[in-house]
């Protein structure tokens, strides 16, 4: 072997070692951790049941359109996937109905 060959396999492997490091397998984002996750899920439950509370209150006022702008927000927090919690906002929005404080559309 000539001394221009090792001077080139050397330089070869200069420049791999140099080089990025390429991976075969792509990177998977860890979940949140259980307790992340339940925080997060106590804290929407939490906003859920203010604007319920906020509709409730609107209703004892008067405010038609305040019960509908609580009853709205409370939906749009609603993750789809609740489904008991969905319901409860859908029964919350009847009862208001059947009281007369809001018509329905």
């Amino acid at each position: 072997m000539s001394e221009q060959e090792i001077q080139a396999i050397v330089a070869a492997a200069v420049k791999a070692a140099l080089a990025p490091a390429q991976e075969d397998q792509p990177v998977v984002e860890s979940k949140p951790t259980r307790e992340v996750r339940k925080a997060a899920n106590q804290k929407l439950n939490r906003q859920i049941n203010a604007q319920l509370a906020n509709a409730t209150k609107a209703a004892k006022a008067g405010d038609g359109a305040g019960v509908v702008k609580a009853l709205v927000k409370a939906d749009a927090l609603c993750p789809t996937h609740w489904d008991s919690t969905d319901k409860r906002i859908k029964a919350k929005a009847q009862a208001f109905v059947d009281a007369g404080v809001v018509t329905a559309k």
